[in-house]
């Protein structure tokens, strides 16, 4: 995976498999056949970790690799769709109570998740059981955002996010986790516009053909033209055959949306 980053310096991070021994320091070294990864850019390679069959890895001690992808690796987070909902929602207060700081970033919100899910709004209320602790609750009513449905709760982290970070990067597992596909249609359109404007790197991945028709088809109109999309928006085909997985850049988007959709019927 190759970075480039607008002052135009270039850093890359790759995996490869050890075909003789490599010497990372005095006490450690990557044995023949190991799988390795390591950071490369103008000034060398720096070694990053080394895995073995069964998982476990070890970490070298790295030293600084540069602002620009301390900074990006930094601020990067991850969306996983395992996450439990306590522990979500507690994300989910601190990501709004930075979003309360930020006047514009609040109001784009509000008017980005009413566009999704229909009239919307939120506020932070003391809690009956301690007045002390307040959290987020959602809408007119007011209810705690722990009751509301996962697909409102998971969007809403997700633009809050977007909205607060810039030149870094958001992995997404699995994007249409609870979403309804009119929703996550939607939902993309404002994902790849603010990508756009925070300079923000998507990596999305999904299993499902609605999914993939809502960024890659109905998210053209996120792009000012056809050129751009080629440039912004890459599609990768992951397969595991036997054992070895492979990760293909398909650039026909209909192409990938009909194998998608033959594979979910």
């Amino acid at each position: 995976m190759k970075l480039l980053y607008n002052n135009g310096s270039n850093h890359s991070v790759s995996f490869s498999i050890a075909e003789i021994p490599i010497v990372v320091s005095e006490d450690k070294k990557i044995e023949e056949g190991r799988l390795y990864s390591c950071f490369e850019n103008d000034k060398g390679t720096t070694y990053l970790a080394t895995y073995s069959e069964n998982g476990v890895y070890e970490h070298f001690y790295i030293k600084n690799l540069g602002k620009e992808i301390d900074s990006y690796s930094n601020n990067a987070m991850m969306f996983s769709s395992t996450i439990r909902k306590s522990e979500f929602t507690t994300k989910l207060d601190k990501l709004l109570g930075g979003i309360k700081t930020k006047y514009k970033s609040e109001a784009d919100l509000i008017e980005r998740m009413s566009d999704i899910y229909g009239n919307f709004d939120y506020e932070f209320i003391p809690r009956r059981e301690n007045y002390q602790d307040k959290r987020v609750a959602l809408g007119n009513e007011r209810i705690f955002s722990d009751f509301q449905g996962d697909g409102m709760q998971r969007a809403l982290g997700i633009l809050s996010t977007l909205e607060l970070s810039a030149d870094s990067a958001i992995f997404i597992e699995e994007i249409e986790m609870f979403q309804h596909p009119k929703a996550l249609r939607k939902l993309a359109v404002h994902m790849i516009d603010l990508a756009k404007k925070n300079r923000i790197q998507l990596f999305i991945t999904t299993h499902s053909h609605v999914a993939f028709v809502g960024f890659a088809l109905d998210g053209k109109n996120s792009f000012d033209d056809e050129e751009e999309q080629k440039k912004l928006f890459r599609s990768y085909i992951v397969s595991n055959k036997d054992g070895i997985v492979g990760a293909n850049v398909e650039y026909d988007s209909s192409k990938i949306a009909d194998e998608l959709y033959h594979l979910n019927n």
